[in-house]
C-alpha cells in the first residue's frame, strides 16, 4: 500500500467520523490501522469507551474492521476489554464508514472472518506466545486488542 494512500484515507475518514486516529504501531504488526474512539459513561458511573477499528493488510488487499471495548472498574480501576468482528447497533455507522473509506480509497475487500482461525504452517508472527499462525494473525496481528 502506498503511504499517500493511507494519508488520503485518513484525510477522508476524519470529517466522516469527526475524527479518526492512525493508531498503527511500525514494525509490531503486518497492518496499518485506524479507529474512532466513542467515550461514555455507564449509568452506574463507570467510564466505558468503544473503539471501532479498521486493520488494512500490508501483505495483501484486505482489512478487516472490529471493535474493542473498554470498561474501567470504578473500584479497582482494572480495565477488561472485549473484542468484537461484529459491531454493536450504535457504533454499526462507524464501522460501515471505515469499510467503504477503505474500499474506495485503498481498493482493498473484507477479509473473509470464515478464515480467521486458519492454520498456517511454517510462518513466524510476532507476539504469538508460541501460538501457530493463523491468517488472522499473519494477515494483520496476534494482539488485535493491543490499541496504543
Amino acid at each position: 500500500m502506498a503511504w499517500p494512500k493511507w494519508d488520503s484515507l485518513l484525510e477522508e475518514l476524519d470529517p466522516a467520523l469527526d475524527g479518526v486516529g492512525d493508531i498503527t504501531q511500525p514494525y509490531m504488526a503486518a497492518c496499518r490501522r485506524c479507529s474512532k474512539s466513542l467515550r461514555h459513561v455507564l449509568p452506574n458511573g463507570t467510564p466505558h469507551v468503544t473503539r471501532v477499528v479498521a486493520a488494512v493488510s500490508v501483505l495483501a488487499p484486505l482489512y478487516v474492521t472490529y471493535t474493542v471495548t473498554e470498561t474501567v472498574e470504578p473500584q479497582t480501576g482494572s480495565i477488561s476489554q472485549r473484542i468484537s468482528f461484529t459491531p454493536a447497533p450504535e457504533v454499526e455507522l462507524h464501522a460501515r464508514t471505515l469499510a467503504r473509506g477503505i474500499e474506495r480509497t485503498l481498493e482493498y475487500r473484507p477479509f473473509p472472518l470464515r478464515l480467521s482461525n486458519v492454520v498456517v504452517p511454517d510462518v513466524f508472527v510476532p507476539h504469538a506466545e508460541g501460538a501457530q499462525a493463523t491468517l488472522l494473525s499473519a494477515l494483520f496481528d496476534s494482539q488485535l486488542l493491543n490499541l496504543p
